[in-house]
């Protein structure tokens, strides 16, 4: 009975994120009549996609934890890669599926609506996994991370931009960073930057990481 009330809280949980983020995503496209996250990808991901193609993975299998409309899938997968993209959002999911389809990339791109902490993929699958400021928005960090480390193959890549606590609200503070993905990832590089969105600063770490090898 137990298990049978954990299971549909978890289901509960996953239906009101969805619900919430349907209804953002509706409410911004109503008064912005725009994507929210735009057309163009992350400077950061650029950076990062230019990493991995020094290191030779320009065809890696890539997760895109939390993917939104699908902009860095989009660009990942015009580069080469395969790109397996999960959003609570089903109407984010929806854009994102139209845009894989008019860039011609729907062969390279796998979208899904889900729950980042409840990927359905096999252990050890991913090269590569993306987090554009996904963390920031989960209550339970310690479980999406072992989720994340559970699909990434060892000593795969990481990449995730953080809001930082130097923003009103959702930032992370260095410390905690360092605190969630020292079990499972090595930090190989963090930097500090500051974007814009909506008029609004953005304080954010960029880092890079490593999946450390199951002991």
């Amino acid at each position: 009975m137990n298990l049978i009330t954990c299971k549909t809280m978890k289901k509960l949980s996953s239906l009101l994120a969805s619900l919430i983020y349907n209804k953002i995503y509706r409410d911004f496209y109503q008064k912005k009549k725009r994507l929210m996250w735009g057309a163009n990808p992350s400077s950061a991901v650029v950076q990062f996609a230019e990493f991995l193609m020094a290191k030779g993975v320009n065809e890696a299998f890539v997760l895109d934890a939390g993917c939104g409309e699908g902009r860095h899938a989009v660009y990942l997968a015009k580069l080469g890669f395969k790109v397996y993209g999960i959003d609570i959002s089903s109407v984010a999911i929806e854009k994102a599926k139209k845009w894989i389809t008019e860039a011609g990339v729907e062969y390279k791109v796998t979208l899904e609506t889900g729950d980042v902490t409840r990927i359905k993929c096999k252990d050890y699958v991913f090269d590569v996994v993306i987090d554009i400021n996904t963390i920031n928005f989960i209550a339970n960090k310690r479980k999406y991370l072992a989720e994340i480390s559970r699909v990434l193959k060892p000593e795969g890549y990481f990449f995730l931009k953080i809001l930082s606590d130097k923003n009103k609200a959702h930032g992370i503070s260095k410390l905690e960073v360092n605190k969630l993905l020292n079990p499972f990832f090595k930090i190989l590089r963090i930097e500090e930057l500051e974007e814009v969105w909506e008029g609004i600063p953005q304080y954010q770490y960029k880092i890079f990481a490593q999946s450390l090898q199951p002991s």
